[in-house]
């Protein structure tokens, strides 16, 4: 079955008469774009190393294996892209040698995006134009049986708002592969904001099955080395940088490693760091490779990095990124105040949702209706979207909001027709909503009918959005 993972509405797919089921749309600005800067907040990628920090010592085997590679250092690339509006939609089929399923997928994919050579890792990434999600493939090259199009090996997709571990990505420790990674705009900059992705030789790495948080896996390779897939690693402190005769881009580098640390994400031959490939050829990334050797001898392995002490706790060194003012409201999380007696609202596992799963409300007729709790929501205007799941089977919906507990006339949106003759996963753009007071609010989602050619009444819904205006 074709999956639409970038919540596209394929060409040939007619939109809507009623709300609008949009392919993509510009966020209002906020103080971090998830597409430039991604990942939450409270994303181990984000977190500043903390004063409790807990560091090896010089003589400790992790440390020995982490810093001794005859193979040397090297700074590696990572090919990335951001999908526009009006690319078109391209077929990648991916080829699981490990499951042995093929799969079939969609995305909206630049004609003039130029993939590493294969074989090899190939890794590629593709970020949706809405910057929702970055879609992740390992060994992505051309189909030369049909032009424009595109096999893989992997494919996983990673929200850019989440924390980016634990879901799977193009990379040896499970999670993204987009984590990590130097962008150009932060050596324009002249400052890196968050930890550095790094892969070292398998004689380093041990033991083999030995991963510790937050990786959630490894390449199931004979590893002889003693520092474990996920080690968090950082310069002291008691190092000053600035005596080390470091160049701009070195020293760059080593702020970074001293205020955020390394992730070991996976294996390689040489060490390494991972740029994204527009900035290869910056004369600051040219440092870095010059000093890397150089600075990555202080990196210790920080012993007390845990899910409840990232970075090992303490007041950061830095400030804490930004949260998105975006927020997102996973149905399938939310509390059901309402629901009309007798009909199931279930959750649905589906990899193509956002969290990979969804409210299933399984009405059988027009009238029935089932209301969730969003909460906190902050007073103010909102571009309101609704992420849903359109197919041969599914109903119209009318969404209407109030105040949680009150007994007000609700604020009430135009209705959607989710009915598709094949499965398409859209966002139905609702037009503005204005809180009139921070609380929680009551989200109604009553079905008005059916389109003449659907079988049924049900609505797949995966996530409410609010965008500031």
């Amino acid at each position: 079955m074709p999956k639409f993972p970038s919540r596209l509405t394929p060409a040939f797919i007619p939109l809507l008469a009623s709300a609008a089921l949009v392919t993509t749309f510009s966020r209002t600005a906020s103080a971090r774009d998830p597409w430039l800067w991604p990942f939450a907040t409270n994303s181990p990628w984000n977190m500043p190393i903390g004063s409790g920090a807990i560091y090896a010592s010089a003589t400790d085997a992790r440390t020995q294996s982490l810093i001794n590679n005859p193979a040397g250092y090297n700074v590696g690339t990572m090919d990335i892209s951001l999908s526009a509006a009006s690319d078109p939609l391209r077929e990648i089929i991916e080829q699981n040698p490990y499951t042995g399923v093929t799969t079939d997928l969609y995305l909206q994919i630049s004609n003039s995006i130029s993939p590493p050579p294969y074989p090899g890792d190939a890794h590629m990434l593709i970020a949706d134009p809405n910057k929702y999600h970055i879609n992740e493939f390992w060994q992505f090259h051309a189909n030369s049986a049909s032009p424009g199009n595109w096999l893989c090996s992997t494919y996983t997709q990673n929200p850019l708002d989440r924390t980016g571990i634990g879901g799977g990505g193009a990379k040896a420790y499970g999670g993204s592969a987009f984590a990590g990674t130097i962008r150009v705009w932060e050596v324009q900059a002249g400052v890196i904001p968050h930890a550095l992705a790094v892969a070292i030789g398998r004689s380093q790495l041990g033991p083999t099955g030995g991963y510790i948080w937050p990786a959630t896996a490894d390449d199931n390779a004979t590893y002889t080395g003693h520092c474990p897939m996920g080690t968090l690693a950082a310069i002291p402190p008691s190092v000053n940088l600035s005596g080390l005769g470091l160049t701009t881009g070195g020293l760059m580098l080593a702020t970074a490693m001293q205020n955020y640390g390394v992730y070991v994400t996976d294996s390689a031959g040489a060490d390494l760091i991972v740029v994204e490939d527009a900035a290869v050829g910056m004369s600051q990334v040219t440092q870095m490779g010059w000093d890397l050797s150089k600075v990555w001898q202080y990196l210790r392995p920080v012993t007390n990095n845990t899910p409840t002490t990232i970075g090992g706790g303490g007041t950061p060194r830095q400030p804490l990124a930004s949260p998105f003012t975006e927020t997102l409201d996973e149905m399938e999380s939310l509390a059901i105040a309402s629901q009309t007696s007798g009909v199931t609202a279930r959750v649905s596992q589906d990899p193509i949702f956002s969290n990979q799963a969804a409210l299933f409300f399984d009405a059988t007729a027009t009238g029935q209706a089932v209301t969730v709790v969003v909460p906190a929501v902050s007073a103010g205007s909102y571009d309101l979207r609704v992420g849903v799941k359109s197919w041969y089977n599914k109903g119209e919906f009318q969404l209407s909001i109030t105040k949680a507990g009150s007994t007000s006339s609700p604020a009430i949106f135009t209705t959607v027709d989710t009915y598709n003759p094949t499965p398409s996963y859209n966002e139905a753009d609702l037009g503005t909503y204005t809180a009139g007071s921070t609380s929680d609010k009551w989200f109604k989602f009553t079905v008005m009918g059916k389109n003449a050619a659907s079988g049924g009444y049900g609505l797949a819904l995966d996530y409410i959005t609010l965008i500031p205006k």
